[in-house]
């Protein structure tokens, strides 16, 4: 496939994700299995890149294998003025680049996004428990587990857990409310 290429999403990216996107959620293994009508089409994930391009606490980069997108990191902040510091990570690498440094590459770029805005502290994200190939990643990066879901989803026949986990850009000390 040649070199990967990172950069920032922008919303000419929208018809290349979405794409992206099809053939990571319609894999016949895929963690969130999606039928063809509930992946994104362009239209939506043009909105999706235009509402994270606006946003100081939003970021989305890309890999890209010549003109193909291996890998998506999206970080989304929140909405609130009490949240705003925390963005919620979404990861998803091509198959046929799993376990080749792509997710890693993709996570420390978001990972020293966050570093670098300072009104930005903290990732979180759910990730499927017996997912050990992402636990692995997200833990040996610095990620924390926080919780852990009991049947949070049913997929092809089985109920699966997913966890919560979170990564502080810069872990301070909290103050507990009286």
């Amino acid at each position: 496939m040649g070199e990967i290429q990172f950069r920032p999403a922008t919303p000419e990216d929208a018809d290349n994700l979405s794409a992206f996107f099809f053939s990571v959620f319609t894999e016949p293994n895929a963690w969130i299995p999606l039928t063809e009508t509930e992946c994104p089409d362009g239209v939506v994930v043009a909105k999706q890149l235009t509402t994270s391009a606006a946003e100081n606490n939003s970021y989305w980069i890309l890999a890209y294998a010549g003109e193909h997108i291996v890998g998506s990191c999206k970080l989304r902040g929140g909405q609130l003025e009490a949240n705003r510091h925390i963005v919620t990570l979404d990861l998803h690498v091509a198959a046929s680049l799993r376990g080749q440094g792509v997710g890693r590459r993709l996570l420390q770029t978001a990972m020293d996004w966050v570093r670098a805005h300072p009104f930005v502290n903290r990732i979180e994200l759910e990730c499927f428990a017996a997912n050990v190939a992402a636990n692995a990643l997200y833990t040996s990066s610095g990620f924390f587990t926080e919780g852990h879901r009991k049947a949070r989803y049913h997929l092809r026949g089985m109920l699966h857990d997913t966890l919560y986990m979170s990564w502080l850009a810069s872990p301070t000390a909290c103050d507990s409310l009286p």
